[in-house]
């Protein structure tokens, strides 16, 4: 059976249940709220860097690299469009594969 990215309402309680220490009402509330936006756009929830880890097949280790180090994985540099200057970032070369894997 093909593994779904997108959680229903059990997983997604089962998950906040899990969470220790429990989050307050509020936090739950935002959180759920999110959680159905995203379900509305069969958008998947991700629970943590373990998560998204398991969904795109990366190490937690490389994510972790890439979240605290943006400035390595991106380039930037100037363009001329007509009359002004933009800047444009865009990721290394070698990291192109996890960006454009998606889901």
């Amino acid at each position: 059976m093909k593994y779904s990215i997108i959680c229903d309402e059990k997983q997604f309680k089962e998950f906040m249940d899990s969470i220790q220490p429990p989050i307050s009402k509020e936090e739950y509330d935002i959180q759920y709220k999110s959680f159905l936006r995203l379900s509305k756009k069969k958008l998947p929830y991700i629970y943590d860097l373990n998560h998204l880890s398991f969904l795109i097949g990366e190490s937690t280790e490389q994510l972790d690299f890439f979240v605290r180090n943006k400035r390595k994985i991106y380039v930037s540099y100037k363009m001329k469009k007509k009359g002004a200057d933009t800047e444009q970032s865009t990721p290394h070369r070698k990291n192109l594969n996890l960006f454009n894997g998606g889901f």
